[in-house]
């Protein structure tokens, strides 16, 4: 094989490993606390847009993170659902979404300064694709429709509130 031949991989991976570079797989850097405040903001943001219910819940799953300029930001897919004591495990309110959250740490406390949905709609995927990561957002968008099979997490804390309750 000749030298030319090798020449663009040679300059590809390279390339290639930067386009990567600061993004870590998964929940690995996400502490405890950090994912307080990630379920915190989530609720806080969807608990206005529903119906009331008794009681909100969210889990997520961790696509990856990306640390820079003092900054966290967080790409994950959300199951959020609202319940009633009334009805049991039946869900009143809820969605399931992709989303970006950024984090600041403040001393021994994060605070997110940004959280981003994608569009609904024939914009969903441009957008997803313009707030996550390329190769994240083809994880997300694999796990829309299946809510990232976050439902059996969810069944767990809602049925776990309704024996305490």
């Amino acid at each position: 094989m000749s030298k030319l031949t090798w020449l663009p991989a040679l300059v590809m991976i390279p390339l290639l490993a930067a386009c990567n570079q600061g993004i870590a797989n998964g929940d690995k850097e996400v502490t405890p606390e950090m994912d307080n405040v990630i379920s915190t903001a989530i609720v806080e943001h969807n608990e206005p847009k529903f119906e009331k219910t008794d009681e909100q819940f969210e889990v997520h799953k961790i696509y990856g993170t990306k640390e820079g300029d003092g900054t966290i930001d967080v790409y994950l897919y959300t199951l959020y659902e609202g319940y009633d004591l009334a009805t049991g495990d039946d869900i009143q309110a809820g969605a399931s979404l992709p989303a970006h959250i950024q984090l600041k740490e403040e001393g021994n406390h994060y605070t997110v300064v940004k959280y981003e949905e994608p569009d609904d709609g024939s914009t969903h995927q441009s957008s997803l694709e313009s707030i996550f990561p390329k190769k994240l957002a083809k994880k997300a968008m694999k796990d829309e429709g299946s809510a990232a099979g976050l439902d059996q997490d969810m069944k767990k804390i809602v049925h776990a509130w309704l024996e305490e309750s």
